[in-house]
């Protein structure tokens, strides 16, 4: 079936869409980090603030391709899902560091880092019935999500 968008747009657009979630994230960030109240909840297992930027940047990445990837072969039906599940995930992704830095709410932070994780493992379930590398894709966000988990309920 032809989609009305290029799948180089699709690209385009993936990536454009994490990176400017990843962007509006990070403005909730900077200042927080250095805080007092930030650095008393800290987990000892947080790596530097450095690795942060450059995991992301990774990641973000990632799932733009593997979006790119699952929305090449899929149907329009396949297509719905897999937005619903890439949306979801990335809104509650770049509103995770508004709920824990800016309103200093490690346990809102929680609450959205769970629906970033089901919708997460949604992202491989969906990706998975339409390809593979999309799937694998994803592997390096659950892994980085798992332990991002870890450190907000190490922080609470």
């Amino acid at each position: 079936m032809p989609t009305l968008i290029p799948n180089k747009s699709v690209l385009l657009i993936a990536l454009l869409l994490w990176y400017g979630a990843g962007f509006l994230g990070a403005q909730y960030t900077t200042e927080t980090v250095q805080s007092e109240w930030y650095q008393a909840i800290k987990p000892i297992l947080t790596p530097p603030s450095s690795v942060f930027p450059i995991v992301w940047s990774i990641l973000y990445a990632l799932i733009a391709i593997s979006f790119w990837f699952a929305w090449n072969p899929a149907s329009s039906s396949q297509r719905a899902k897999l937005l619903t599940w890439f949306g979801i995930n990335l809104i509650a992704n770049a509103t995770w560091t508004f709920f824990y830095f800016s309103l200093r709410s490690p346990l809102a932070g929680l609450i959205d880092i769970i629906l970033i994780d089901i919708s997460g493992l949604m992202m491989i379930h969906y990706t998975s019935q339409l390809s593979k590398p999309a799937q694998y894709l994803l592997y390096p966000y659950a892994v980085w999500l798992a332990f991002a988990t870890l450190l907000n309920v190490l922080s609470l």
